[in-house]
């Protein structure tokens, strides 16, 4: 009597993390997806929103580049003095909020994400010309001076009953502000804050509505981390 062949096992891999695995994605910009920037000679024109809500940001003229310098070996995009996109005719709450940016600052520049109507929070990796970092409300600047971190970094900034807390590659918290943002972010910038020149490289943006879970938080900066070449304490 013959023997019978064992059926061959097969394991299912876990699924990947993406961002839209948690709720509340407004935005999501990925420089490393090439399919999502539209370019002209590696100066961009418009850099698309991946989060499902279509807030692309463009701009005609202060073009950053693309296929110029990479984070982690993943293309990023290089803005440099008043490089700047925008988009209008949207609002984000700022009462309740998680900020996620994957961003090598080089040491010299303002804001990355901000309101272009002057709303809402900035946010900072040099605000004070040092590398510190920091929160920009409207006509309060918060800014932990003593962090100096000039190299490619996870930001992360979670914003829950009244109060701020940044992260940079997780662990534990950097700074804190309490202080009150405008109603919302009135439209946005991404690159330089609405008065001050930028030099930095973006390599990813998640910005969800609500304060995420310790869990939750750890996924995305974990994900981040992981794919841009960076490092990430859980929180």
């Amino acid at each position: 009597m013959g023997v019978l062949a064992r059926a061959p096992r097969y394991v299912t891999a876990a699924p990947l993390f993406v961002p839209t695995d948690i709720a509340g994605l407004e935005l999501w910009f990925d420089a490393s997806d090439s399919a999502t920037i539209t370019h002209s000679s590696n100066l961009v024109s418009q850099w698309n929103d991946k989060s499902g809500n279509a807030r692309h940001v463009s701009n005609g003229a202060n073009q950053p580049t693309t296929n110029t310098v990479t984070i982690g070996g993943l293309n990023a995009i290089a803005f440099d003095a008043s490089d700047v996109l925008t988009r209008g005719s949207v609002t984000l709450d700022t009462t309740a909020l998680t900020f996620f940016g994957v961003v090598d600052s080089g040491g010299s520049h303002r804001s990355f994400f901000t309101s272009k109507g002057g709303g809402g929070i900035g946010f900072t990796t040099n605000g004070d010309g040092s590398g510190g970092l920091g929160l920009i409300f409207p006509g309060v600047a918060t800014e932990d001076t003593a962090t100096a971190n000039n190299n490619a970094l996870v930001f992360l900034c979670r914003r829950t009953g009244g109060t701020a807390t940044v992260y940079v590659n997780g662990g534990t918290s950097v700074m804190t502000s309490t202080a009150t943002p405008g109603a919302g972010f009135n439209d946005i910038y991404v690159g330089k804050d609405a008065s001050g020149a930028a030099n930095e490289n973006l390599g990813e943006i998640l910005w969800y509505s609500s304060a995420l879970s310790t869990a939750d938080l750890n996924s995305a900066g974990q994900y981040l981390a992981t794919k841009w070449g960076l490092s990430w304490t859980s929180i």
